[in-house]
C-alpha cells in the first residue's frame, strides 16, 4: 500500500493495487475522530486526489465490511456503486463504493 497521506499516530489515506477489480482501491484509517480531524482528512484527501490526478487514475474504489463503513467513504465523497457487493478473497461480503477523481 501507498500512503498518499498520514496523520501519525491516528491514521493515513492511502491506495493499492486489486487484482479482483482490476482496479486502485482507496484505504482510509482514523483511529480517533473529531471534527477538526474531519477538515484535516479532507484536506489531505485533496492532496492525494491532486497526486491520483497527476499520475493519471480517475477513479478509486473503496471495500466497506460495514454500512458504516460505507457511510463513512461517502461523508469523503464516495458514492454508492449500484449493486455493488463484492465477495473478497476472504470469502466476505462487502459493499462497494468509487471516488471520482
Amino acid at each position: 500500500m501507498e500512503i498518499l497521506y498520514e496523520e501519525p499516530g491516528n491514521g493515513f489515506i492511502g491506495i493499492s493495487w486489486n487484482e479482483s477489480l482490476d482496479n486502485w482501491e482507496m484505504h482510509i484509517e482514523c483511529n480517533s475522530w473529531s471534527h477538526t480531524k474531519f477538515k484535516r482528512y479532507l484536506q489531505g484527501l485533496e492532496k492525494a486526489k491532486t497526486t491520483l490526478r497527476e499520475r493519471g487514475i480517475e477513479r478509486v474504489f473503496g471495500i466497506c465490511a460495514s454500512k458504516k463503513e460505507r457511510k463513512f467513504n461517502i461523508v469523503f465523497g464516495a458514492k454508492e456503486v449500484p449493486s455493488g457487493i463484492v465477495l473478497t478473497e476472504d470469502g466476505i461480503l462487502n459493499y462497494l463504493t468509487v471516488l471520482e477523481i
